[in-house]
């Protein structure tokens, strides 16, 4: 576990750790079935996005790192969550649990603005400024989100392996090499 602070503050937004104060923009984002489209296809009730919550708690106090709220500097608007997490999914190769998946939804308002790439971005920093994770990035995408995709590569994850098998969802895996990954003796322990 960490001691870094974690707060990342980019040019619009605020980035915090999600928290029980963003349950009701938590329920709205998770249960509008366009967002979820491309995260498994289903809304999750707002009892599950409780409990979502908590496991990302649960999360910080284990690693140091997880789920970040996004909101936009001034206006303190929700924007959606990024952030980075072990789950430990049922994924033949080259998925590994000693890989973090890095995970991001974007509120409706928030898409096509830059919102997403900006958050993702200072995810990407604040991890290589404090070597947190200490270990490769991994990203599930479903082939047809186009847009998650392209965020991807824009911030250097590259197309690992395609049409993989995850709860009866095809999904894509892309992996983003962590540039202080060579400073350790070994990747991030779990």
């Amino acid at each position: 576990m960490t001691d870094i602070t974690p707060l990342i503050v980019t040019d619009r937004l605020i980035i915090r750790p999600t928290n029980i104060d963003d349950y009701d923009d938590c329920c709205k984002l998770m249960g509008d079935a366009d967002v979820m489209k491309y995260i498994g296809g289903e809304i999750v009730d707002p009892e599950h996005v409780w409990l979502k919550i908590l496991h990302r708690k649960g999360h910080w106090d284990y690693f140091g790192y997880g789920c970040f709220t996004i909101r936009d500097k001034v206006t303190n608007e929700f924007y959606g969550e990024i952030g980075i997490s072990h789950f430990k999914r049922p994924i033949d190769a080259p998925y590994s649990p000693r890989f973090v998946e890095a995970s991001w939804t974007m509120a409706p308002s928030a898409q096509g603005k830059g919102i997403g790439k900006e958050a993702l971005y200072g995810l990407v920093e604040w991890d290589t400024k404090y070597n947190v994770t200490k270990a490769d990035w991994l990203a599930i995408i479903e082939p047809p989100n186009k847009r998650s995709s392209g965020l991807a590569q824009k911030v250097g994850f590259e197309l690992a392996a395609e049409n993989k098998k995850w709860n009866d969802i095809t999904i894509n895996l892309w992996v983003r090499k962590n540039p202080n990954k060579n400073k350790f003796d070994a990747v991030a322990k779990l």
